[in-house]
């Protein structure tokens, strides 16, 4: 700032610089105004969503709706036990001469 006033010493350079700081001034002052317009923008939307969709205790209740019928859903397709019939045979010994199994990490992570 100072810089600008020893460079601008003469009375038309005050004149100029004084529109240059005016005009920094309302630019700062838009760009201020336009943030405030969108935050408020913002708050309308979210309170007109919420207004439109409905209080928050009916969206959890639709949910929770939704989830009861998940469940019927589920215990009508799924059984209630599975059972696989996988032999591993002898692949646990091959995974730790070939590497695949680190013994003492496992080893740590079981004890």
């Amino acid at each position: 700032m100072h810089k600008l006033i020893k460079k601008y010493q003469n009375k038309n350079s005050f004149k100029k610089l004084n529109k240059i700081l005016k005009k920094s001034r309302m630019e700062i002052l838009l760009l201020l105004l336009l943030f405030i317009a969108f935050f408020l923008s913002g708050i309308l939307f979210n309170k007109l969503l919420l207004l439109r969709g409905g209080s928050e205790v009916e969206i959890q209740a639709e949910n929770s709706k939704q989830t009861e019928d998940l469940t019927v859903i589920q215990n009508k397709v799924l059984k209630d036990k599975y059972v696989f019939k996988i032999k591993w045979g002898d692949l646990g010994r091959k995974m730790l001469e070939d590497g695949v199994i680190d013994k003492v990490k496992l080893s740590q992570a079981i004890t």
